[in-house]
């Protein structure tokens, strides 16, 4: 109680400071950045718990849907160079034809 009355008592009325842009963007930036790491943190946690208790967390079917995907694409491509190989040695058959 005596320290909140000597506090408002000695501090002067006006304070001759302000936050500047800077200031203003360092701190959103802080606080945005330890959002991301607690949810990043609760994230893993939860992923541990999970594991320990046997259950499949949903993280591993979405790295086994973007393995899934990364592989056909790779499947579509092989298929495109194999094609156009094809073509371009039918064009060089018909020019000598």
């Amino acid at each position: 109680m005596y320290i909140i009355f000597f506090a408002i008592a000695f501090l002067p009325e006006q304070a001759a400071a302000y936050l500047d842009p800077f200031t203003g963007s360092l701190l959103l930036q802080g606080l945005i950045a330890g959002a991301v790491a607690v949810l990043y943190f609760v994230k893993k946690k939860w992923q541990q718990i999970c594991k320990l208790l046997g259950f499949e967390s949903a993280s591993d079917d979405l790295e086994d849907l973007i393995e899934k995907k990364d592989s056909n694409k790779k499947e579509e491509s092989e298929n495109k160079n194999s094609n156009s190989a094809k073509d371009s040695d039918n064009e060089t058959n018909d020019k000598k034809d």
